[in-house]
């Protein structure tokens, strides 16, 4: 009989389980280095203290997940395989690299698209924008990320499976003790909704969230184009919503003029009759009353120089910023015309710059011979910001890369350079707007936008509280929010004072408002004092200065952010203009139209009439209409000719009017034609 052939199976090589480890780590390592490399590039931002002290916790955490994941991986390698330890492993791997994979995106996101990657995330990305932004950095991190994440899922697949790996004490120690930072890690990020900008796991909390969203879309109502019936309609105008008769048939919200009276208060008598004033619009981030002693807000001390200026200046009292966030509230107080969706409800408006045409603010100006200008220290990419200005009516808008150019090395937060330096770059283009206006007479049109105010504050470390604010909440997050008030409010100080020197008063109107509420987050919330300052559409602050006519100081005129615009318009007298605005001048005809309506995109509808007011989301609304509630509640009674069924009929004829490109005709919008549509990211030629 042939000799039985013996097989022996290979041994182990010795010392397998450490190149396992290795290996793993090697790749851990690798997808540490891409993430560590987007931040260094950045723009990006984990962290509004932005420091590189943070930048390195960060990547320990990292480290430390990610290494233990690998570690119990190795671990469940030693153990006799079973169809539970199979599935064990499985999920450690596919945690472990899915983990580092979902950061690596989290970084690309904060680089390529100027956000950070929270539970909105990619709401901010356009694909039109994106293919434009062919530069090798973005490309190189998208495709290393890639690559990176798919050579290591098949290399853990790949790995062998040491048995002598638990018989090893060195091996059980090290590995335990790969798990201990691992568990602190996990401890500390499961605190994540206390802080929108954790460090920590964040990012995949985060991920599972958009995940569900995308997988569970919500239900955002989408209609076709319907003509009002004309009963409706009638009311609408009646109720100041549309004009009575449209300019043009097809455009239902086209007016020839804006239909305000002639202003109440005569022009100043050392106003010559063709003089033409400079106009400054600044707009404060998240600027809600609760934050303005002066104005009824509740923490004394915390912004006296705006509360000084509401004793100096026109304030006007029942004012409400109506919409948020800010894309939504540039478009609102600029054009008078509520965006038709929040960005991130990806439907039908998201890319609001280029879907249909509609007459802004610097549209009408600019067409008047002005100047157009806005200044910022953000990304001029996020939100599309850069694209909506310049195809409105904005001849130059400066941002992050122009500050950065004038102002190099300073100080910086998470979106940019501080509001001091916002500041200071605003302040040197006045005084280059003012040269350019003594060689030929134009008059300027300048928008400031502030940052430190953003949620969770952004204001410097030196930023701290007055010693003498009462009523300051003990913790720490909501303190940095109040901080980082008190300190734009000095800087806010020092650019009125700026305005005011010399015969700029004299030659300047300006308006000072905030782009939309404070966000009710948890950082925020413990500084809620009434019953409205959670609220989406809360109490606003509109400060005026008119160098033009003898304004009252504080004048009680319901009003929404939709009435910024043609306010200004009619102090300036420019009414013969054709325009898609939906709002009334204050000194106009706003007193006679009590009925307030704002919006949050597809998800909260607010509507005012007089003093009463009331907040819902889209779904509330809806069933308020089906069973016959009032608009306004049980005890109130609502607005004549508009209950529920009338404001989401609205909503939902708007919202038609944008997705159908029925707000103005293409073939008559002039206010694009200046804009470098290929290429916005152009910096402006500066003569200094």
């Amino acid at each position: 009989m042939p000799k039985s052939i013996e097989v022996k199976s290979p041994k182990p090589v010795e010392g397998g389980w450490l190149l396992t480890f290795l290996a793993v780590a090697a790749i851990v390592a690798l997808l540490l280095g891409w993430r560590s490399t987007g931040w260094w590039l950045r723009d990006a931002f984990a962290d509004p203290r932005l420091s590189e002290r943070d930048v390195v916790k960060g990547i320990v955490w990292d480290a430390s997940l990610s290494l233990a994941l690998a570690a119990l991986a190795c671990l469940t390698s030693s153990l006799r395989r079973s169809p539970l330890t199979l599935t064990l492993r499985t999920a450690l791997v596919v945690i472990g690299v899915g983990s580092m994979f979902v950061r690596c995106i989290d970084t690309a996101q904060c680089y390529a698209g100027h956000t950070h990657f929270t539970a909105d995330s990619f709401m901010f990305w356009d694909v039109d924008w994106i293919a434009g932004r062919r530069d090798a950095p973005v490309v190189g991190l998208a495709v290393g990320f890639l690559v990176t994440a798919a050579t290591a899922s098949w290399l853990l697949t790949r790995l062998s499976r040491p048995r002598q790996l638990w018989q090893r004490l060195p091996a059980r120690l090290a590995l335990t003790m790969a798990l201990l930072p691992a568990a602190w890690a996990i401890a500390d990020g499961v605190r994540y909704p206390a802080h929108a900008y954790s460090l920590r796991l964040v990012a995949e909390v985060n991920f599972f969230q958009q995940l569900d969203q995308w997988v569970h879309p919500e239900q955002i109502e989408a209609v076709q184009l319907e003509y009002l019936p004309p009963p409706r309609a009638q009311r609408f105008a009646r109720a100041g919503l549309m004009p009575s008769v449209p300019h043009f048939a097809k455009y239902p919200l086209t007016r020839s003029r804006l239909a305000e009276p002639p202003l109440a208060f005569a022009r100043k008598s050392t106003v010559a009759a063709d003089f033409r004033p400079n106009v400054v619009l600044t707009m404060v981030e998240s600027l809600s009353q609760t934050f303005v002693h002066g104005l009824s807000g509740h923490y004394s001390g915390l912004m006296p120089h705006l509360s000084a200026l509401a004793h100096t200046e026109t304030a006007i009292d029942g004012y409400y910023n109506t919409t948020a966030p800010t894309i939504a509230g540039l478009i609102l107080t600029l054009c008078s015309l509520h965006a038709p969706s929040h960005p991130r409800d990806l439907q039908h408006g998201q890319r609001m710059d280029r879907n249909t045409p509609f007459v802004c603010l610097p549209d009408v100006l600019r067409q008047q011979g002005y100047r157009t200008m806005f200044v910022q220290t953000t990304a001029l990419e996020s939100m599309g910001l850069e694209a909506f200005l310049r195809t409105h009516g904005v001849d130059e808008v400066h941002g992050r890369p122009q500050v950065r150019q004038r102002f190099a090395g300073r100080p910086e937060g998470p979106f940019g350079p501080h509001d001091a330096t916002v500041v200071d770059y605003a302040i040197a283009m006045v005084k280059r707007l003012e040269k350019l206006r003594a060689q030929d007479g134009r008059p300027y049109l300048l928008i400031v936008l502030t940052i430190d105010t953003h949620e969770p504050g952004m204001a410097p470390e030196a930023c701290q509280l007055p010693a003498t604010l009462n009523d300051a909440p003990a913790d720490a997050g909501p303190r940095k929010v109040l901080a980082a008030f008190h300190c734009t409010d000095t800087e806010l100080g020092r650019w009125k004072a700026f305005l005011a020197q010399g015969n700029r008063a004299a030659e300047t109107l300006w308006m000072l408002t905030g782009d939309h509420s404070i966000l009710n987050t948890l950082n925020t919330r413990p500084l809620f004092r009434g019953p409205l300052d959670g609220i989406a559409c809360s109490k606003g602050v509109w400060l005026i200065h008119d160098p033009l006519h003898s304004l009252p100081p504080r004048p009680l005129v319901p009003s929404g952010s939709q009435d910024v615009a043609p306010t200004l318009l009619h102090l300036l007298g420019q009414l013969d203009t054709e325009t898609t605005m939906t709002g009334h001048s204050v000194f106009g005809t706003r007193p006679g139209l009590p009925l307030i309506l704002g919006r949050v995109g597809g998800r909260v509808a607010y509507a005012q009439w007089g003093l009463r007011r009331v907040e819902l989301t889209f779904e509330d609304l809806r069933q308020r209409c089906a069973t016959g509630e009032r608009l306004l509640g049980p005890a109130i009674v609502d607005p004549p000719d508009f209950n529920a069924c009338d404001f989401a009929a609205w909503l939902r004829w708007q919202d038609s009017l944008w997705g159908g490109k029925l707000l103005f005709p293409q073939d008559t919008y002039r206010g694009d034609q200046f804009a470098d549509k290929k290429r916005l990211h152009a910096e402006a030629t500066l003569d200094w």
